[in-house]
């Protein structure tokens, strides 16, 4: 989750490798000197080799010793994690500049232990940490990714070093902890950029806990019938169109007339009645064949005065036989003579007393559920609204079918063209395609690391703590190991006895 980044920048001794070590927990340290015939290392007359052993830990109040080979510098067990160096300065070195880096797999939690240490190393590159320890160095600290790089200077009179250290996060990630992750995004689940605490920021435009909801502007402000449902974007509700929303759609049945709400009928000029279909001047389509004159009588009604010879509503029958006029079924039907007058027997899908009219296969209204129908010769086709299939619009449309949930979630068929989706637990979304982190609330202490697992989580403890959230600390000596008065001594894993005088063994028992 984050970097720990060391950087070394000058060193300068005058003096020979020690044959022990001392050590300090503040950011200076002490060293030895020891006298020989010959010209030590590291003097004027003599070469020096110097290389480093770092160590970083988290703070104790005790620093322990770890009593495995892994242990890094003096025995100390580096929780964060240790290196050596190469051989990084000589006699006739000017100022050095090396970077080491450790990565940090742990949950920061600011408070360190960098321990330091510079060796000399012998022509022969033997590694004589006992002969040739320079300098060792404990630095007890805070750090967090939010203060860049840090100097610090140790000197003793005759070793100096400079050196400076930072914390920084891996890639989306953000937090003075390094402890928040965050991944900017533009898309159908989310409109953010990620800020340098990890929080999310929405994009302009967009608002919300995952900045998925549009911002009110100020043509959404207008949306008189509707939502607004992304930026400048306003979606209507049922039975309302137009770019506010303020525009009523028509219903179908209103045959010939608008609307100025939803499902209200207001009819055209000459056109009267709930659904608009009834002609108030039926004269005025001049209805009367063959001459015929029409007579208003009333709101819905006319009468034909019709010419010799035609009779019917509307003048359209001859007063004859068959033969009288040529064709006088349209060419589509079968005429007939009755008492002086003919009689059309009409194909299918024609009507009329001379077979005139095409039948409207649309007057039975045979589209359910709202849909439009289109007359066509001898058939219909329904236009269906959303949410319907068919030939007639009875079949609502299946949303469910195939399954468009994740994750085993469950799919509710909604009103119309619209489904929801039950997401089993540890799942959300639209599509509950996104698993939900139980490792988001931090459960783990002592700085323990949390390892997510489906619908649980496990906590990678650090040394010297256990419990199923790392927060009961080992005490080895709870149990009074140490014999004949001995004192007990707590290691990470282990205990270790300081016998009083005339007792001997691991336990004091002798």
């Amino acid at each position: 989750m984050s970097t720990f980044e060391l950087q070394l920048t000058l060193f300068q001794t005058s003096q020979p490798p020690s044959s022990s070590s001392s050590s300090s927990s503040s950011s200076s340290s002490s060293s030895s000197s020891s006298s020989s015939s010959s010209p030590p290392p590291c003097s004027p007359s003599n070469r020096c080799n110097v290389f480093f052993k770092i160590c970083l830990t988290h703070q104790q109040p005790v620093m322990k010793l770890k009593n495995f080979p892994e242990a890094g510098p003096g025995g100390y067990d580096c929780t964060f994690g240790s290196t050596v160096t190469d051989v990084l300065w000589r006699n006739n070195s000017s100022n050095m500049h090396h970077t080491v880096r450790l990565p940090i797999s742990y949950k920061w939690t600011h408070k360190f232990a960098l321990i330091i240490e510079a060796y000399h190393m012998d022509d022969d590159n033997n590694h004589n940490i006992q002969q040739g320890l320079l300098l060792k160095l404990i630095l007890l600290k805070n750090v967090t990714s939010e203060q860049g790089w840090i100097t610090e200077s140790f000197h003793n009179g005759s070793t100096k070093l400079d050196y400076r250290y930072r914390l920084v996060c891996l890639h989306n990630i953000y937090g003075p902890f390094c402890s928040n992750s965050c991944v900017a995004r533009d898309d159908s689940l989310g409109h953010y950029r990620c800020l340098r605490n990890g929080t999310k920021s929405c994009l302009q435009g967009w608002t919300g806990e995952w900045c998925l909801n549009g911002v009110l502007t100020a043509s959404c402000d207008r949306c008189i019938h509707g939502k607004c449902t992304e930026p400048n974007t306003c979606q209507c509700s049922s039975g309302w169109m137009g770019a506010h929303c303020d525009e009523c759609i028509p219903d179908p049945a209103c045959v010939h007339g608008t609307c100025t709400a939803k499902t209200k009928c207001v009819c055209k000029q000459g056109w009267g009645g709930p659904l608009c279909n009834q002609d108030l001047n039926l004269c005025a389509k001049k209805p009367c064949l063959n001459g015929g004159t029409c007579m208003h009588r009333g709101v819905g009604y006319y009468h034909c005065v019709c010419p010799n010879n035609f009779s019917g509503t509307n003048c359209e029958r001859p007063i004859d036989d068959c033969n009288v006029r040529a064709n006088p079924c349209s060419g589509r039907g079968r005429c007939l003579v009755s008492r002086r007058q003919y009689r059309c027997t009409c194909q299918e899908g024609y009507d009329g007393y001379n077979c005139q009219d095409e039948v409207d296969e649309c007057a039975s209204h045979p589209c359910f559920n709202g849909g439009r129908c289109i007359d066509a010769l001898h058939s219909f086709q329904c236009i269906c609204k959303p949410g319907y299939e068919g030939p007639t619009c009875e079949t609502q449309s299946k949303r469910c079918t195939p399954n468009p949930c994740l994750n085993g979630a469950e799919c509710l068929q909604l009103a119309a063209d619209n489904f929801e989706c039950r997401c089993r637990h540890g799942y959300h979304g639209p599509l509950c395609q996104d698993h939900v982190s139980r490792c988001a609330e931090l459960p783990c202490s002592n700085g323990a690391s949390c390892v997510d697992l489906f619908n649980t989580y496990k906590c990678l403890c650090m040394p010297g703590f256990s419990g199923d959230n790392c927060e009961v600390r080992k005490d080895l000596c709870a149990g009074s190991p140490c014999l004949n008065g001995g004192m007990c001594i707590s290691a990470t894993d282990s205990v270790l006895c300081r016998c009083l005088s005339g007792f001997h063994g691991e336990r004091c028992e002798f």
